[in-house]
């Protein structure tokens, strides 16, 4: 074979090798995909249609199967590639299994059913039980020591500066055990210690808080924006104005917020 003909089919190997890859690659990106949150160990609410979510290639047929359902669950993914459905959850109890299944199939453990609860806000929310955020709680030691709940499960989202609310965070359910617990938001935890004892069921407890953190931050570029906020102060507007795209959240002056109205 003549050199510049060898140099040609090298070429079209190459090429062809390469789109053989891009290929792979983008099936493999279309598999059924989960948020965080929806993982294996959460505790979903008890007794009413709860949401479950994810993504999946635009238009694949997804099944769901959940350990105390009869039939099975179907919902194809939209245009975007997301899929949503709302499945009805029993009394509390656990642990069940979570079979969701595209292409390929997502198997969740060590699920259980009970009371869900989000914990969050600033620094007295962030303050956690052992000397992580903050110098922990009085007696810290033995109260982590006596922490020893495994159907308290915690999922605490890590903090990331984001410029729209995001479709997924990083973050994974635990037991609570004093191996889990130090990290985790002090109110938030007595608050789903009392449940738990009170309630004899699971507790799922979602902690999102950052401490220092201004209003501004956890407030949405829409309302960020109306016209009542910027007449009520001209110059905290133009300080703030880029809260909801600047990588960090501006310093906290203290201003008493008014009413929000659009336009």
């Amino acid at each position: 074979m003549p050199s510049h003909t060898r140099g040609w089919v090298r070429s079209l190997v190459a090429e062809f090798g390469a789109l053989a890859l891009v290929v792979i690659v983008e099936v493999a990106a279309a598999d059924v995909r989960l948020p965080a949150v929806i993982g294996s160990g959460m505790v979903l609410q008890r007794e009413m249609e709860a949401p479950l979510w994810g993504w999946a290639d635009a238009g694949e047929r997804v099944r769901l199967k959940a350990d105390w359902l009869a039939d099975e669950v179907t919902v194809t993914a939209g245009q975007d590639g997301t899929w949503r459905v709302r499945v009805r959850t029993p009394g509390a109890g656990g642990p069940y299994k979570i079979a969701i299944a595209g292409h390929n199939t997502v198997t969740l453990e060590n699920v259980l059913i009970g009371e869900v609860w989000v914990c969050s806000g600033q620094s007295n929310m962030q303050w956690s039980i052992g000397p992580v955020f903050g110098p922990g709680v009085d007696n810290y030691a033995d109260v982590i020591k006596a922490a020893d709940y495994p159907n308290i499960r915690l999922f605490n989202v890590k903090n990331t500066v984001a410029a729209a609310p995001a479709a997924d965070c990083a973050g994974s359910w635990t037991p609570c055990t004093p191996q889990t617990v130090a990290p985790f938001s002090a109110v938030g935890y007595f608050f789903g210690r009392a449940l738990h004892q009170e309630l004899k069921v699971p507790i799922g407890l979602i902690g999102g808080s950052w401490g220092g953190t201004p209003a501004e931050a956890w407030t949405s570029k829409r309302c960020a924006k109306c016209r009542s906020w910027r007449r009520a102060s001209p110059s905290r507007w133009r300080r703030w104005r880029g809260c909801a795209t600047n990588r960090s959240p501006p310093p906290s002056v203290r201003i008493q917020r008014p009413r929000c109205t659009t336009g």
